[in-house]
């Protein structure tokens, strides 16, 4: 439960963060309308910029477009789709989306929330994260400090008999061998499988001698595998497999990807993406943030 003097903060990190969203989609001139709002203070393009929506960094669910203008040309905006984006597309052109975009702006009380340069005020930053709070410097998203090794089992022998005389699938000895990787590693929890619903068809199924397949939804009778802590995570798309793999991988825990040849193409402009930022920061001074390495995928 919030105090009121944490509700307070709250409520003026809130309406900073608005207001320099509508500010920088809108503005050109009179950043903090210290003076009334004219046609010139306006872009001509409404367009934002990077840094755009600040409020982004900061969580909450609330009405479409609350407190934004409530009708826009006798038409209903707040809690509607014309609330999206840009609900006063006309403000230099239309005096009275002007007047509005100024009554919309002002409600954000922003004298209370930025001194005279444009600073925040103490009100506003109270709230703010510090050291490790914060997100570019949490630990838990910096996966190089808190990096465990994964403990691997040895590779087990194979024997090459005469050619012809036996059948064998690599892919089912891999899938013993990440069965033996759950094993080793259940006590730390730091490596998860991740696959467009083909672990059983890529012949990986042995893991579920180990774990299950993650379920938050109901588990019915006639299903298999699912478990409420499972450390397999399928669903049919290779992009969100692809996605969950990197976030978790970034937190300092392994894991990997396993999919068909044919499919795991649509994930490439992803994957050259990663490596691609990876090379980056490998080639730079970043300080805090230590790169490692990223992925075992398998085709």
């Amino acid at each position: 439960m919030l105090t009121p003097a944490e509700l307070s903060h709250v409520d003026s990190m809130w309406r900073a963060a608005n207001y320099l969203s509508v500010g920088q989609i809108y503005l050109l001139d009179n950043p903090l309308l210290t003076e009334p709002l004219r046609a010139e203070h306006v872009k001509p393009r409404l367009l934002g910029r990077w840094g755009t929506t600040p409020g982004l960094n900061f969580l909450y669910a609330h009405l479409k477009g609350w407190t934004g203008p409530s009708e826009v040309d006798c038409a209903p905006a707040e809690g509607t789709w014309r609330a999206h984006q840009v609900p006063l597309p006309a403000v230099r052109e239309h005096p009275r989306h002007l007047r509005s975009l100024e009554e919309w702006m002002r409600s954000y009380r922003p004298a209370e929330s930025f001194d005279t340069e444009g600073r925040p005020v103490a009100a506003v930053t109270a709230l703010v994260p510090k050291a490790e709070r914060r997100m570019g410097a949490n630990p838990h998203a910096n996966g190089g400090l808190l990096l465990r090794p994964l403990r691997l089992p040895a590779l087990p022998a194979v024997p090459v008999p005469p050619a012809g005389a036996t059948s064998a699938e690599t892919t089912r000895l891999r899938g013993q061998c990440l069965r033996a990787v759950f094993e080793r590693n259940a006590a730390q929890r730091n490596f998860r499988l991740r696959g467009p619903h083909e672990t059983a068809s890529n012949r990986l199924d042995a893991v579920y001698q180990a774990t299950g397949k993650q379920r938050q939804a109901a588990i019915e009778p006639v299903d298999e595998y699912l478990a409420r802590e499972g450390r397999v995570l399928e669903v049919l798309s290779e992009h969100l497999c692809q996605a969950w793999l990197e976030g978790y991988l970034l937190t300092g825990r392994n894991g990997m990807f396993s999919c068909y040849e044919a499919f795991v193409h649509i994930v490439d402009s992803m994957v050259n993406q990663h490596i691609k930022w990876l090379r980056v920061h490998r080639g730079r001074d970043v300080g805090r943030r230590r790169c490692r390495r990223q992925r075992d995928r398998c085709a």
